[in-house]
């Protein structure tokens, strides 16, 4: 029987991954499973959103995909013998670190998220199944399957079901998962073509009877081709050829299919994604149109909500049942929001009504232009890289109501600009590790010395004076050193305090933002009574005993005192 682990992650697609990634980085013991051989496998996804960059920054992974990735990529819009060239750029979004759509293909995001996890030793078992799980007082006896047919039991705290539309995990747990066939699907075809086509390039054909991508992925040929068509059964013989020849007006020719697939579409979500000590993500908890874009990134920020929740409860933490209740409370309206663009989508790119097929082969081309105003590629930036997002209170969003200004409860915390030592730097490189970041902000002359401080002489909590002192604070900011990071801001740097010139964050009086490991704010108050916070970090994160010298979550090192942003 192989040794206990706190999370036992099942699935070894991008939301399986990145959930084990930030599981390992917050010190949670986690082991993958997946019923695949080997881990490669064809790309169903080939864009990788600014949010998802964002949330996976703290694990330094958004810089290795973005050096594997196009953000900049060519267009080609076919109609006829016309052809307009569309490329998609960054965005002018101060407030957006990533602003862009990176082109990149799922394959090389799983080898990315595989090397994070090998590097850090967290064990990833190929062919391996999962068969049953029977829930105990405390944890979990999960029966594994290898290839081989031989079983043996996993101890487990949670289990996590990553492992698709089909997830065994859910079927054992006894979640449903009502759905609604779309009557069509989703041809994938790997292909050499005799037509000369741009590779440094995506070619999009336009018709009033569908849409064509040939995208040059070189996985198991040197063209991907993608497109919808009716009917959910898989023709016999597929002529991927003659599709594309018909899609085409016979411009493209393919010489050979060297590898297809036959995805029939649907749309359905679980009835629950938590059961117990079971909780599900990515297409485990929901499928749609994989028009838009937002399927793997759907996934990864489900595990990036989740990871943090199931490592708190691992921990044992007063709050653990409340937050993994937020899980689900946060993640289904924008999942369902998700759906709903998408399915918008799939009825624009591939709909059968006239009227759509004529908006298709007139009103796109002339309207594809559009998208190289920055304005228009603004839009599409926020609204495709699901940076409108906002999670409602609730159990991991808490704060003090009205108009404060600055980002509010549940809000993604954006990039401002900040000012250290007279260099600038954005406040996403602030917060660019694992785990909990406190910003204390107030003016230049609020009292804002650097953290680490343990003398007396703080003034009395809630005095509107006091400040965000270092001194009486350092007892609460030590206790919780190996999960929170403080940073102390104002409007001009100084010794130990960043400046925010901006003044984004800063307000007169003082405002205190609490900001979770996906880059949300969980707490924001006015004023320097940091009270009600420490209340909220004693029921969400777990002490550090005064002799205890383990490391900050994703740090290399143990911390001398209060983890800082440096000084």
């Amino acid at each position: 029987m192989t040794g206990p682990v706190d999370v036992l992650v099942v699935g070894a697609g991008p939301t399986g991954l990145a959930l084990a990634a930030q599981l390992d980085a917050l010190g949670v013991s986690v082991q993958v499973v997946d019923r695949r051989a080997a881990p490669f496998r064809e790309s169903r996804a080939i864009v990788v959103q600014p949010r998802t960059l964002e949330v996976l920054r703290p694990l330094g992974l958004a810089e290795r995909l973005v050096a594997r990735g196009d953000p900049a990529p060519d267009f080609r819009l076919h109609l006829g013998t016309r052809v307009t060239r569309l490329r998609l750029g960054a965005a002018s979004m101060p407030d957006v670190g990533y602003p862009f759509l990176l082109m990149l293909p799922q394959a090389q995001v799983e080898a990315v998220l595989l090397e994070y996890l090998v590097e850090r030793g967290v064990p990833v078992r190929w062919g391996t199944r999962f068969d049953t799980a029977i829930e105990r007082d405390d944890d979990m006896l999960v029966t594994l399957r290898d290839g081989n047919g031989e079983r043996e039991r996993v101890p487990a705290r949670y289990l996590a079901g990553c492992d698709g539309a089909g997830s065994t995990v859910r079927a054992g747990a006894g979640i449903g998962f009502p759905e609604r066939p779309y009557g069509a699907a989703a041809l994938l075809a790997d292909v050499d073509l005799d037509t000369d086509l741009a590779s440094d390039a995506a070619h999009v054909f336009l018709g009033s009877h569908g849409v064509l991508f040939f995208l040059h992925l070189r996985e198991n040929a040197p063209w991907r081709m993608v497109t919808i068509r009716s009917g959910s059964r898989r023709p016999d013989p597929l002529d991927a050829a003659g599709i594309a020849d018909a899609l085409t007006d016979g411009q493209v020719r393919v010489r050979e299919v060297v590898w297809d697939s036959w995805v029939p579409l649907r749309r359905g979500f679980a009835t629950a994604f938590r059961a117990g000590r079971t909780v599900l993500a990515g297409d485990a908890a929901h499928v749609h149109s994989p028009a838009a874009a937002q399927g793997m990134n759907t996934g990864i920020q489900d595990a990036a909500n989740l990871g943090w929740k199931l490592a708190l409860a691992a921990a044992g933490v007063p709050a653990a049942s409340e937050l993994l209740d937020s899980y689900e409370i946060e993640r289904r309206p924008v999942d369902r929001a998700t759906l709903a663009l998408t399915h918008l989508a799939y009825l624009v790119e591939a709909g059968a009504n006239p009227l759509v097929g004529r908006a298709r082969s007139v009103v796109a081309p002339l309207a594809a232009p559009l998208v190289g105003f920055d304005l228009s590629r603004r839009l599409v930036v926020r609204v495709m890289g699901q940076l409108w997002l906002r999670y409602p209170p609730g159990p991991a969003v808490v704060g003090t109501p009205g108009r404060v200004g600055g980002p509010c409860p549940g809000a993604r915390m954006p990039d401002v600009d900040l000012r250290r030592d007279g260099v600038s730097l954005r406040l996403h490189d602030v917060l660019a590790s694992p785990g909990f970041h406190l910003l204390l902000c107030g003016g230049h002359d609020a009292g804002l010395p650097a953290s680490g401080g343990h003398d007396a002489g703080l003034p009395a909590s809630g005095s509107p004076d006091a400040g965000f002192g270092a001194s009486g604070a350092g007892d609460w900011e030590w206790r919780y050193r190996r999960w929170l990071t403080v940073h102390r801001i104002a409007d001009r740097s100084g010794p130990g305090v960043l400046g925010d010139p901006g003044r984004r964050l800063v307000r007169p009086g003082g405002v205190q933002y609490l900001v979770r490991p996906d880059g949300y704010v969980a707490y924001r108050a006015v004023g320097y009574d940091v009270g009600r916070l420490v209340d909220l970090l004693a029921r969400w994160l777990p002490a550090t005993s005064p002799a205890q010298t383990a490391p900050t979550p994703g740090r290399t090192s143990a911390t001398d005192g209060p983890a800082t942003d440096g000084y």
